[in-house]
């Protein structure tokens, strides 16, 4: 008989560390076209703008793996990473096959599908990571008891939780 376990699902915790990245990188942009378009104080935050975009950016790959290996879960952070690097990567170059055959052919287009498609394979990898990838099985723990019984005598057994 196997022993019981139970699914434990953090999902929530990989997406508010992708909120959180997401957060920083898009803070940092905002610096760095605020720098760019001269809107600042006078002093320069442009190199906080690149850490905080290029930062951030790091994390979208990064922390997401980070919490799977502090679940304990580390197939799902090798899983979770390859997804990241991966459907990004395939997006854009399957976009660029397609502009590269438009502009052969042609066709007038706005040469932007490799973009999105990237965009659309980290969005894809982002939803398989919260939904699919961040779950943890565990075995119930199991306790031996021992208690007294009115009249006298003892009940022994095993706890577990459910």
């Amino acid at each position: 008989v196997p022993a019981p376990t139970r699914t434990r699902r953090y999902g929530l915790t990989v997406a508010a560390v992708d909120a959180a990245c997401m957060g920083t990188a898009f803070l940092g942009a905002i610096i760095l076209v605020g720098e760019a378009l001269g809107d600042d104080g006078g002093g320069s935050d442009a190199d906080l703008g690149a850490v905080m975009l290029f930062g951030g950016a790091a994390g979208m790959f990064v922390g997401a793996p980070l919490v799977h290996r502090s679940q304990g879960n580390v197939k799902g952070a090798w899983r979770s990473l390859g997804l990241r690097l991966g459907l990004p990567l395939a997006g854009s170059l399957i976009g660029a096959a397609i502009d590269r055959g438009r502009a052969q052919s042609g066709v007038v287009t706005s040469e932007h599908t490799a973009g999105n498609l990237g965009a659309a394979g980290m969005i894809a990898a982002l939803v398989i990571d919260w939904t699919v990838l961040a779950e943890v099985t565990e075995p119930l723990p199991v306790a031996p008891y021992v208690a007294p019984v009115r009249g006298g005598g003892y009940a022994v057994g095993l706890s577990t939780t459910f």
